[in-house]
């Protein structure tokens, strides 16, 4: 039998109290019709530092909604 599923035994993993630190950001860069370069990073600081050492200014970035993106605007469309 499924144990219950209460409310007030859950346990919120997005507080950073509850993290256990196995958690890491991935990004694959690809360049059309080209080649992809996939890489694992710890942070999202770390992997922004990766892209704009390895993609050029002005290049189309897509990206989801995550706030450690917004770096990127001011470098990328």
């Amino acid at each position: 039998m499924k144990p219950a599923n209460r409310k007030e035994d859950r346990i919120d993993r997005r507080l950073a109290e509850h993290r256990t630190g196995k958690r890491r950001v991935v990004v694959v860069i690809r360049e059309r019709g080209g080649d992809s370069l996939p890489a694992v990073f710890h942070s999202e600081k770390a992997a922004t530092d990766f892209i704009r050492s390895h993609v050029k200014p002005g290049t189309i970035v897509n990206a989801d909604e995550a706030q450690s993106w917004d770096g990127l605007h001011a470098k990328y469309e």
